[in-house]
């Protein structure tokens, strides 16, 4: 039987840093889902790890909670 995680690899981990960060802002998935003018079930099914975002969907939650959303590659150049 095969995990998401055996299939996915690296790629699933790309989305644990938004969830937690969504899980421990202390802001309901309700609030969240409404300042970035999403539908609740979208910012629910992500939250839950159940559900992929759209790039733009991810953006939004990012701006809510005050994070950036940056490729590895941009991450990198910043730290050189």
């Amino acid at each position: 039987m095969y995990h998401k995680h055996d299939i996915l690899g690296p790629m699933a981990d790309i989305a644990e840093q938004p969830k937690k960060a969504i899980l421990s802002s202390g802001m309901s998935l309700y609030e969240i889902a409404k300042q970035a003018d999403l539908p609740y079930a979208t910012v629910h099914g992500f939250a839950g790890g159940y559900r992929s975002l759209k790039i733009e969907s991810a953006a939004a939650i990012c701006r809510v909670l005050g994070l950036s959303l940056a490729s590895r590659s941009q991450r990198n150049k910043k730290t050189r």
